[in-house]
């Protein structure tokens, strides 16, 4: 049966094998919509099983048992889907996290190495050219302290980056 075939297309783990988060979620986000556009199905059904049984009286319980199975069917994939849905958003924050601590410490490491710059002036041009660099490495860490609380705010940052920060 169709549902059945859904169900193990939603509890289907080669959503694994795809390359990146964004790519299951595109993956994810057809099957989705796969089962919204069958949700028109099961409530033409549901109409229809409500007129028989108004129709034939007799078989007003059978009908209802078998509704009643049909729904129970077509809320598993519908729940395995929800749930999925949810593991790849939180996988898909957390890679999100891991990109952009990643990418603020190594801007981080770049801005270091310039003011490790031993360059002495010995007259007035000379001094201004790093005090101007100095200047707008300030403007650069300002525009990044945003970033950074933001970054922060969300959870502690990776245990072996908080060593490598304590050593130096």
């Amino acid at each position: 049966m169709w549902i059945e075939e859904k169900l193990l297309t939603a509890q289907d783990t080669s959503y694994d094998e795809a390359r990146n988060l964004h790519s299951k979620w595109l993956k994810h986000q057809a099957f989705m919509a796969e089962l919204a556009s069958n949700q028109g199905w099961l409530e033409k059904l549901d109409e229809e099983g409500q007129q028989l049984a108004k129709q034939k009286p007799q078989y007003a319980d059978i009908v209802f048992q078998k509704l009643e199975a049909l729904h129970q069917r077509w809320d598993m994939p519908q729940a395995t889907t929800e749930e999925k849905a949810q593991l790849l958003f939180d996988a898909n924050c957390s890679d999100l996290y891991a990109q952009s601590y990643a990418d603020l410490s190594a801007w981080i490491s770049e801005i270091e190495a310039q003011l490790k710059s031993d360059v002495q002036g010995k007259d007035l041009t000379s001094v201004n050219i790093p005090l101007k660099n100095l200047k707008h490495l300030d403007e650069q860490v300002s525009l990044r302290k945003k970033e950074m609380e933001g970054l922060l705010s969300q959870g502690p940052p990776v245990k072996r980056d908080m060593d490598e920060v304590e050593k130096c």
